[in-house]
């Protein structure tokens, strides 16, 4: 009676993995569904804030999938923070500050021009007075909206 009860089971399981596999089959994406990310998976980007707050950054992004980008990016600038003015003449003082940070970006499948949110985190160096709200060393996460 044992016997039959788990061969049964094993006939069960194995009809069921069968039909299983044809349904994954006859759901499967083709290859002309995807977009040109499915093939270009490794690329390089210049973005505006991005990675935040750097207001210019070079970016390495990698397309783990058709609607999922992660992302590494450098940033630095250099801001005039203060003037004096004094015997020898006009004097400036300037901060500088560095971000380095990563990402996930989820975009629409398929879609060559899509919609994209992400979220993001970063680490900012600052050296100087305090640069777009940020002083001294800190992290923080972020999220964001954009079309690629």
């Amino acid at each position: 009676m044992k016997m039959k009860a788990i061969w049964n089971g094993l006939v069960a399981m194995g009809l069921l993995c069968s039909a299983m596999a044809q349904a994954e089959v006859g759901t499967s994406v083709h290859s002309a569904d995807l977009s040109a990310r499915s093939e270009r998976k490794l690329g390089v980007s210049l973005g505006l804030g991005d990675p935040s707050p750097a207001v210019l950054g070079i970016n390495v992004h990698y397309n783990v999938a058709d609607f999922l980008r992660a992302s590494l990016g450098y940033g630095n600038m250099t801001m005039t923070t203060g003037l004096s003015l004094s015997g020898s003449g006009l004097a400036t003082s300037e901060s500088s500050m560095t971000t380095i940070g990563g990402g996930l970006r989820a975009m629409m499948p398929g879609w060559s021009l899509t919609p994209t949110a992400g979220l993001h985190f970063a680490m900012v160096n600052v050296s100087g007075g305090a640069i777009n709200g940020f002083s001294g060393s800190g992290s923080h996460v972020y999220g964001s909206l954009g079309v690629y």
